[in-house]
């Protein structure tokens, strides 16, 4: 199946979903009708964040929109969490993109509730100020481990939400 093997067992309601081909937000997402790009973030906006509150972070979590385009889909400073409102230019079904959108969004809460932010960012301070060779490569790197390690954390402990990590990996893997 995937990208996160949770030990305990799914909560169930994603089998009839994804048995009908349909996207997990389709559960309790209706479509908009008017198509206002607008209307349509604020209701994944809104979502997005029911999400993280569910996630039951350590602090009160603030989503940012980035709506002008970058490399990142999403990210976080440790306070803040950034997503981009990119997934819904790219012509797919609005589920499809609410969901992708919400999976970045946990996923940017796995960093708040599994990352030692402190220790990282001391960790890109020290090897900046010592002009380390290949800082930015090593910064992939670890970031790339680091998501793995977060998501397999957020399988562990909330399994119902890892639907939408491999949603948006699928998903934007084919984009």
């Amino acid at each position: 199946r995937g990208y996160v093997s949770p030990t305990r067992s799914r909560l169930g309601w994603e089998n009839e979903v994804v048995s009908a081909g349909k996207s997990y937000s389709s559960v309790f997402w209706r479509p908009s009708v008017n198509k206002d790009k607008g209307l349509l973030i604020t209701r994944a906006y809104n979502l997005a964040k029911d999400m993280i509150l569910v996630m039951d972070t350590p602090t009160k979590v603030t989503i940012k929109i980035l709506n002008d385009p970058c490399n990142d889909l999403a990210y976080t400073d440790g306070k803040l969490v950034f997503v981009s409102t990119s997934v819904f230019d790219k012509g797919i079904p609005e589920e499809e993109a609410v969901d992708i959108f919400c999976g970045l969004t946990i996923h940017e809460g796995c960093h708040l509730l599994y990352s030692e932010m402190g220790k990282y960012k001391q960790w890109i301070s020290n090897h900046i100020n010592k002009s380390s060779p290949n800082i930015e490569i090593r910064k992939h790197i670890c970031n790339i481990i680091e998501d793995e390690r977060v998501e397999q954390e957020l399988g562990l402990n909330k399994p119902g939400l890892i639907v939408f990590l491999e949603k948006m990996k699928k998903s934007l893997a084919s984009l």
